[in-house]
């Protein structure tokens, strides 16, 4: 099977029917993975630029005391007294970003072998819409005057980086919260085929039982005649 044959027309009986679309929806799921930390690190590279820029202003400004032309101070700190860019980065990147790195590649892999389960994708799946409904929620506060800790706006461009991130991190969202559905599906479409085999296996298993019975007791009909 080719490569896009495994989203499209998956050979796992389990995510036959409509739930065939659940596989379909990791591979713009993966696009929209990539742009996000593309503009992550964007907006981590461009926030250390910002302090390059500030840092010198800000010492000359205290050499001279002229603080008329030093700009604001950015909210990502490179430096100085009490830095915040390096756990800044491990804070945003934890919530989401770094475990996502894990789950969709053994996703892709367990697609590609026809090794996904339902369940797992289920489980999963809810486990990381929780994950970027967080991150996301938590990147807008980023760069929200009403929460930062100096109370006024930030560079245009990072918060035009940090928003879009935050605006793709959504978009995410609502790709897991289809993908759970149609997993959701698969679950109790194969939980019903597994019930209904259950089911029959038993139905022959009595069937058995009965018909040995009935010939035993024909059998010893036989022998009293």
């Amino acid at each position: 099977m080719s490569f896009l044959g495994a989203y499209t027309a998956p050979t796992d009986p389990r995510w036959h029917g409509s739930q065939r679309r659940g596989p379909l929806l990791l591979l713009p799921m993966t696009f929209l993975f990539i742009i996000i930390w593309i503009l992550f690190i964007s907006d981590q590279v461009y926030s250390r630029v910002l302090w390059n820029q500030y840092e010198p202003a800000h010492k000359e400004a205290v050499r001279t005391k002229d603080f008329s032309n030093v700009p604001n101070q950015p909210l990502t700190r490179w430096g100085g007294a009490d830095p915040n860019g390096a756990a800044n980065f491990a804070f945003r990147a934890s919530f989401a970003l770094l475990p996502e790195l894990i789950h969709l590649p053994l996703t892709h892999y367990l697609v590609q072998t026809s090794h996904l389960h339902p369940v797992a994708a289920l489980s999963t799946g809810l486990i990381f819409a929780s994950l970027w409904l967080v991150s996301a929620v938590w990147s807008f506060i980023v760069v929200d005057p009403a929460f930062t800790e100096y109370g006024y706006p930030g560079d245009a461009t990072f918060e035009s980086l940090v928003r879009g991130g935050a605006g793709l991190q959504v978009a995410l969202l609502v790709c897991y919260v289809a993908y759970v559905t149609f997993a959701a599906i698969a679950v109790s479409r194969w939980r019903k085929a597994k019930k209904d085999g259950n089911a029959y296996r038993e139905g022959v298993k009595m069937g058995m039982e009965l018909s040995g019975g009935v010939g035993q007791k024909k059998g010893r009909e036989g022998e009293s005649v």
